[in-house]
């Protein structure tokens, strides 16, 4: 998916981001999450083993994580509070989507989903962000 009008900054983590993941090297995926300025938010939990372990342990639950990264970072994304976000849906106001944005979505997401994060007000998947000095700040999963 054609990602122009980004910084350098933000083209060139998201692209360690993706070959990170796309070549399952969690330890250059927990370097890049730790490289930033701020704290990296990778669960809602609290979790005290740090983004590698947990997103082993997700795989070997059955949860596909870094397919699901590399999924997200080849959405369109959006900007939201000085962030680019991936996917862009993350920056939806989903109660109130034009004609054009439900087109949008549902070239990505099954209308189940969409239906769900409607009810619910927001979008729940997974989501990236990356600050546009290049910060990696988070990638993470529900409310």
């Amino acid at each position: 998916m054609h990602q122009g009008g980004l910084t350098e900054e933000v083209v060139r983590m998201r692209a360690a981001i993706f070959e990170a993941a796309m070549s399952c090297d969690y330890e250059a995926l927990e370097s890049l999450a730790l490289a930033g300025s701020g704290k990296f938010t990778f669960s809602f939990g609290g979790q005290t083993e740090g983004p590698a372990a947990y997103w082993r342990s997700a795989e070997e639950r059955g949860d596909p994580v870094l397919a699901m990264l590399v999924t997200v970072l080849n959405m369109p994304y959006a900007r939201e509070d000085g962030l680019v976000v991936w996917p862009f849906a993350h920056a939806l106001d989903l109660q109130n989507l034009n004609p054009a944005q439900e087109d949008l979505l549902a070239l990505f997401f099954t209308p189940e989903e969409i239906n769900e994060w409607k009810s619910f007000g927001g979008y729940l998947g997974y989501r990236a962000g990356i600050s546009e000095s290049g910060d990696w700040l988070f990638f993470v999963a529900g409310d």
